[in-house]
Order: structure tokens, then sequence, then C-alpha cells
């Protein structure tokens, strides 16, 4: 039996103004038998200082310093030398309640779990503006509490409505699991939690959700949920997209299930889609290595395999940023790779395209139709939802002759992106309607339910959760 039941690592960059209170947090816990790792990501500040302070003190404070290679590999350095039987990663400007590891490990023990998912209690330190900050409060999605899940199941059940996070800090891990399926993180970029925890749900047989909000989370400026958008943001986005779609292509026994996964890759596509789109220094992304990577894995892979596992919303997002390397020349130097790109965007354009026209005659609906196609909800699928129509759907047909949005409880003269009258749901039959397209995926039961209350089977709908996921022909 391991002598630590939990190994806490924590991976330290520069935060010494948090670090007492973060270690402080772990000290305090009403679970004694934890290791407490501490790893230096070549700080500049006094935070090492502070380690060494700790381990001094502390027989069960053990210390790591490297070069600064990001989050992902601070982490493995400190799972390389972690003894306890369960890993809990720590954010080291964040903290946990007393009872945070003794909670946990009772039930992964009890429940004999490969890892187990709980809630955050967050807080925002000073005004940061320009910022929406997800809340960790998954007790109204009404996930079965002490239900047992089979991690894809769990994933493709609860994920696009918020009940699934890809957070390494919002789960706590047996040891044995992750060595089994050699599962570690990407290094030297951000967003590693996505492939990460991708690689737990694919592989996890038996794990749970537990309703208590045992970890709290700090939102502060410059940190690297806050800050700008710079070079490593969008080449951590490009790196972790290649190595999310590489592991979606690679799965076998999931082809009747794979929204959870597609839904995980399709907010770090749609990120890069806005992080290419914004990004100020062009020049930085000419004869990009990242790009290049990006490109050479997707005219290098199972073209077949490729289009049969993507579905709809993400050929559609990797047909746009494919366009945008060709079209603005990101690879000019590298005439051959370029043409290939442009050869393989144009393929999946065919498909898109193919797989639209079999799903407006699934759902009877005509080209240049004058009917109106309602797009009921105004958040970001919305947004996402416009963007794909203007280059596919109706390229002939203006979209402000088409389009009508419409929200449960929409107000007079209410706009959707400065420019779209917003009309109540439930006053749409003044329109001829071609069909609804329900734009939600955390609000999409409701939406369905209250869409039959009020016309039962009159017009024709699609949920955003089955156009997204719909396969290419």
């Amino acid at each position: 039996m391991a002598e630590y039941k939990t190994s806490v690592i924590v991976p330290v960059y520069n935060t010494e103004k948090y670090l007492d209170e973060c270690i402080q947090s772990i000290l305090r816990q009403t679970q004694k038998e934890v290791e407490i790792i501490l790893v230096d990501d070549g700080s500049t500040d006094h935070s090492y200082e502070i380690m060494c302070h700790y381990a001094e003190q502390h027989t069960n404070v053990r210390i790591f310093q490297q070069e600064n290679k990001k989050l992902g590999a601070a982490r493995n350095l400190g799972m390389k030398y972690a003894n306890g039987k369960y890993y809990f990663f720590l954010d080291s400007d964040d903290y946990i309640k007393e009872n945070c590891l003794e909670e946990l490990y009772d039930h992964a023990e009890a429940m004999e779990l490969d890892f187990i998912t709980y809630d955050s209690d967050i807080f925002v330190e000073g005004m940061i503006t320009g910022k929406r900050f997800p809340t960790y409060d998954r007790g109204g999605i009404g996930i079965s509490e002490d239900k047992i899940y089979q991690g894809m199941d769990y994933l493709n059940t609860y994920f696009l409505i918020g009940g699934a996070h890809v957070s390494a800090c919002l789960s706590y891990y047996n040891a044995d699991f992750l060595r089994k399926f050699h599962i570690c993180f990407e290094e030297q970029v951000y967003y590693e939690d996505n492939e990460f925890a991708l690689k737990v749900y694919c592989n996890a047989k038996r794990m749970m959700y537990l309703p208590q909000k045992l970890y709290v989370r700090r939102y502060r400026e410059n940190s690297i949920m806050t800050s700008n958008c710079g070079i490593i943001h969008l080449q951590s986005a490009l790196k972790i997209s290649e190595k999310c779609l590489d592991l979606l292509i690679g799965l076998n026994n999931f082809e009747e299930r794979l929204e959870g996964v597609r839904g995980v890759i399709a907010i770090l596509a749609n990120r890069l889609m806005d992080q290419m789109n914004h990004y100020q220094k062009e020049s930085d992304l000419y004869h990009n290595q990242y790009i290049k990577d990006l490109c050479y894995f997707f005219v290098s892979c199972d073209e077949k395999r490729l289009f049969a596992q993507m579905g709809l919303e993400l050929a559609f997002a990797y047909y746009y940023i494919l366009g945008m390397i060709v079209e603005r020349g990101y690879l000019s130097e590298m005439p051959n790779l370029q043409e290939k790109v442009s050869q393989r965007a144009l393929t999946l354009r065919g498909k898109i395209i193919e797989t639209i026209d079999e799903l407006m005659k699934k759902l009877e609906m005509i080209k240049g139709s004058e009917k109106k196609i309602i797009i009921y909800g105004t958040g970001d699928i919305g947004q996402r939802i416009m963007t794909f129509y203007n280059i596919f759907l109706e390229e002939s047909v203006r979209a402000d002759d088409r389009i009508v949005f419409a929200n449960t409880n929409a107000r007079s003269g209410e706009l959707y992106l400065k420019k779209y009258p917003i009309v109540p749901i439930r006053e749409i039959e003044n329109f001829s309607i071609s069909m609804i397209l329900v734009a939600s995926t955390r609000y999409e039961c409701e939406m369905c339910e209250l869409l039959n209350q009020l016309y039962g089977a009159k017009y024709k709908y699609i949920t955003y959760r089955e156009l997204a996921n719909y396969s290419l022909v």
C-alpha cells in the first residue's frame, strides 16, 4: 500500500502572493496521509524561497525545479516522483477546502474509481473586464449522484450541457489508472488539459460525479485564463488541436457516440478560428512551425477515417481554418504543402456540401425557398451558425432575407449581432417557416420541450447537437 493516500501536485510560476494560502490549504486537510509536491517552473519572483521554507518545516513537502516549460511539464515532473495512491492537481494561485482530499479518497476507494470529478467555487480578484468566466457548479444539471459511469458515456451525455469539465484540477485520479494508459500532459503549451481529459474519459471504466464544491478557483489579471491572446496561446491551440484530432481518428470502439470528444475539440477549433482572425502580429504566422505541423497532420492522415470521425461542426471549423492558412499565404514558402492543404480543404468542402444537401432532403427543405429558417437561441452557437451559413448554406441568398432569430424571452427592439431583430419564440407563426434550428446545447431539452408545447408537430426542427454531429457522407 502506498505510504501516502494522495499526492497533491502543485506547479508554481511567479505566484509568491498566493502560494502560502495554497500550501496552507493542503496542510490543513482532514486527510493526513498527504504528499505535497511543489514544482517550480522557472519562477523569477520569491516563489522558490517560499517552497524551500515549507520543505524545511514539513517532511511530506518535496520541491523540484525546472526551467520554464509550462504547466504540463511541471505536472508531468510531479507525477514522475509522486508516491500517492491518488493524484490531485492544484494550481498555485488556488486553494482547497479542508475536507477535500478525505471526501474524494473515501469515495474513490469505496467505489473503486479510476477518477472522480467534483465542483468548485470561484472568485474574481480585482477588476477584470471583457472576460466571461465559467461556473463549476453542476448541481442543477441532473447528473445522477453516486452512479458509476464509463468515462465516454459520461462525456457524451453531459459535456455539451456543461456537466463535464476538462480542467485537470477538477478531478481526482487513481495513479495506477494514469500509469496503465500512459496518460500525461503535453508540454510547452497551454490548453494541455484538453488532450489529458480526453485520454482520461476515453479510457476510464469507472468514474463518478460528486456534487460538492471542494476546490476554490481564483480568476486574476495576467493569469493563463485571463491574459490576452499572444503567440503562445495561438500556437498552443494549433498543437492541442492536432493532438486531439489524432486521438479522435484513433478511436475505434465509439463510432456511435462521439459527441463528447467532438465537443471538446470544437471548443478548441472555435478558439483557434477566433485567435487567427484577431491576432495582431500576422507576421508571426507566416512559416510558423505549429501551423505547418497541423497542415502536415491533415494531409498525411487517413482522409476517409478523418471525415468519418469529424461530424459537420468540426468539418466546418477546420475547413475554415485550412482555408485561412492557404488564402493568407502562411505556407507560401512551401508550395507543395500549400497545394496539398488546398486540395484537402476542397475535398472537405465538397463533403460538407454533399452532407448539407442530404440533410436538407431529409428535412424536406428546398434550396432557394423563401421560407424562413428560425434560429432559436442567440448565444455563441447562433453566431457560429451564421459564420458557416454564409460560407455554405445559401451562398446566393442573403442571410437577412432568410434567417429569423428567436428567443424564449425576447424584448421589443432587441437585436442580435447588432443587426438581426429577435422575435419571441411564441410569435414565429407570423412567418412562413422551413425549419427551426435549436441553437443551444446547455438548454436544448427545455427549448425543445417548449417548442413541443407551443407547436406540437407543426414545424420541423433540428438541434445544434444533431447538426454538429451529423456524419459526413
